[in-house]
């Protein structure tokens, strides 16, 4: 009696075994059959995690990721603003080779894919709304009464109490050039720039005369004629 229990064990041991290597079996084949047609674990495309993700699917990915792009504005006067790419309608075109990353995986090599992940770049097209783009810019705090402010140019004026002529330095003011904004905002949403810093952009309208330009020149001293000039 014991010897029979003991091969019923054995045969029962034997069919768990057996059931568990044809399901793994069954689990490899139909993921080797899945991953024809979708991205293996461990890949993304241009930054997007794509696993188990079919074309359409990936692309959809991507795309969400770029409505949640933002574009950082560094501001005069330590102001910082930013746009978010669905605030500009912002979209994304995929060229052909988005169809044809699946040949360069390996369906057969599925269960290890994900210890070796790859990263792969497709080439794709950033466009955006300009309607939206410009309702955009036009709420930009940038553009507040209580924030702009027109530059003011330095001025040389003779002070009595002093008995010299002084400067009167300029003030560069918050003043924007809104076209030439625009146009730089639309670059760098296309190139989903991180950042972008106006003070470096020309994009301010400066004032025409400032004190340091003053002096290189030598306008001060032409003002006066006189060397008791000084800078306050």
């Amino acid at each position: 009696m014991e010897f029979e229990h003991y091969q019923r064990g054995g045969i029962t041991a034997k069919a768990i075994v057996v059931a568990l290597v044809v399901l793994l079996m069954i689990i490899y084949v139909g993921g080797a059959v899945f991953f024809r047609k979708h991205y293996v674990p461990g890949t993304r495309i241009n930054g997007v995690l794509c696993s188990f993700k079919s074309v359409d699917q990936a692309k959809e990915a991507i795309r969400e990721e770029v409505k949640n792009y933002e574009l950082k504005i560094i501001e005069r006067e330590d102001r910082v603003e930013s746009i978010i790419g669905k605030d500009v309608g912002i979209d994304v075109d995929f060229d052909s080779t988005m169809d044809t990353l699946y040949d360069l995986q390996s369906p057969l090599k599925w269960p290890v894919s994900h210890f070796k992940p790859v990263d792969r770049n497709v080439g794709v097209t950033v466009s955006l709304d300009d309607k939206m783009l410009d309702d955009t810019i036009d709420s930009l705090a940038a553009f507040d009464e209580d924030v702009l402010r027109d530059p003011v140019d330095a001025t040389v004026t003779y002070s009595s109490a002093d008995a010299a002529y002084v400067i009167n330095p300029e003030d560069m003011g918050t003043k924007i050039d809104r076209d030439a904004l625009k146009t730089k905002l639309n670059d760098s949403i296309l190139g989903l720039d991180d950042k972008i810093v106006l003070e470096d952009e020309d994009i301010y309208i400066n004032p025409k005369h400032l004190s340091r330009a003053e002096i290189t020149a030598g306008g001060l001293m032409r003002a006066t004629q006189s060397p008791r000039c000084r800078n306050l």
